[in-house]
C-alpha cells in the first residue's frame, strides 16, 4: 500500500470516526432522539459506546493497513472493542466489595441510632448525611422522600432498586418488617450488618486467591501481542502462510480460540449474587 492509498485510508477512518462521535454526543440528549414517556439513554453509555468504537476503528484500520489481513483487522477491531472491559475488571471488583462494605456501615449505623431515634424514619434522616460514600446518594435521595411525605413503605422499596443489591433488599425488609408488625429493629439490622461483614470479607478473600490467575492472565495477553507485534514488524515472511485462504480461515479459528477463553475467564471471576428479596414494579402502583 503505497502512502496516497494510506492516507486516503486514514483520512477516510478519521472521518467516520468524528461522524460516529458526533452522533453519540447528540444521543445523549433525549430530547432530539428518545420519544416522550421512554427512559433516555444515560450520557455514560454513550460515552462508552463511543470510546469503544473509536478504539475499534483505530485497531481494525491499523491492523489492516499494516498486515493486509481482514481477519486480523476484524480481530484487532473486537479485541479493541473489549479492552476498556478488561481494563476496568479489577477497579469493579473493588467497587463492589466496597459497596458491600458501604451497605454494611450504614446497616450498623441504623441499628446504633434507633434507641436514640423517635422511629424509622428519623433514623433514616439521622443517617443519611453520614451513610458510607458509595450508597450515600441513594441513602440522601431516600430521606429526601421521607422529606416529602412519601410513605415509608414506597420510599424503601424505591431505595432497594435504586441500590439494586440483595443485602440492601435484607435491610429493606427489616425495616419493614418492624414498621408494620414492631419488630425487634436492631437485631435484625444487627444479623444484616453481621451478613454484609461476612460477604465482604469472603469476596477479599476470593480476590487474594484469583490474584496469581489474574496476573497470569495479563501475562498471557501482553506476552501474545509482544510476540505477535515483533513478527509483524521485524519477521514478516514467517508469517506469509496468513496471506493465504487457508491462513485467515486459520487466523479466525485461533481469534474465536483467544474470544471463548476470555470470555470464559470473565464469567469465572465475576461472582454469582444470590437474587433479590425485592423487585421493582412498574409505575408507583406496584408498590401500593
Amino acid at each position: 500500500m503505497d502512502v496516497v492509498t494510506f492516507a486516503a485510508v486514514l483520512g477516510g477512518a478519521l472521518i467516520g470516526l468524528g461522524l460516529f462521535v458526533a452522533v453519540a454526543a447528540t444521543a445523549g440528549e433525549p430530547s432530539r432522539l428518545v420519544p416522550a414517556g421512554r427512559p433516555s439513554i444515560p450520557i455514560w453509555l454513550s460515552d462508552k459506546l463511543a470510546l469503544r468504537v473509536s478504539l475499534a476503528v483505530v485497531a481494525t484500520v491499523a491492523v489492516w493497513v499494516v498486515t493486509g489481513w481482514p481477519a486480523g483487522a476484524l480481530i484487532a477491531g473486537l479485541a479493541a472493542a473489549a479492552a476498556p472491559s478488561l481494563v476496568g475488571a479489577k477497579a469493579r471488583r473493588q467497587a463492589a466489595v466496597a459497596r458491600i462494605e458501604a451497605i454494611a456501615g450504614w446497616a450498623e449505623q441504623l441499628r446504633d441510632v434507633m434507641a436514640a431515634a423517635d422511629g424509622i424514619q428519623s433514623a433514616i434522616l439521622t443517617t443519611a448525611p453520614l451513610a458510607p460514600e458509595p450508597i450515600r446518594r441513594d441513602v440522601v435521595r431516600l430521606a429526601d422522600r421521607l422529606v416529602q411525605q412519601e410513605r415509608l413503605s414506597v420510599a424503601l422499596r424505591r431505595f432497594a432498586d435504586d441500590v439494586a443489591h440483595p443485602l440492601t433488599d435484607m435491610i429493606v425488609t427489616s425495616l419493614l418488617i418492624a414498621s408494620e408488625r414492631q419488630g425487634r429493629l436492631a437485631d435484625l439490622l444487627g444479623e444484616v450488618a453481621a451478613s454484609a461483614r461476612a460477604t465482604a470479607t469472603m469476596r477479599l478473600r476470593v480476590e487474594a486467591a484469583r490474584a496469581r490467575t489474574y496476573v497470569t492472565t495479563r501475562l498471557i495477553i501482553g506476552v501474545t501481542i509482544a510476540i505477535a507485534t515483533w513478527l509483524v514488524v521485524v519477521r514478516r515472511e514467517y508469517l506469509a502462510p496468513f496471506d493465504t485462504l487457508g491462513g485467515q480461515a486459520m487466523l479466525v479459528v485461533i481469534g474465536a480460540v483467544f474470544a471463548v477463553s476470555g470470555v470464559l475467564m470473565q464469567r469465572m471471576a465475576r461472582p454469582d449474587e444470590p437474587a433479590r428479596l425485592l423487585a421493582g414494579a412498574d409505575g408507583d402502583g406496584g408498590w401500593a
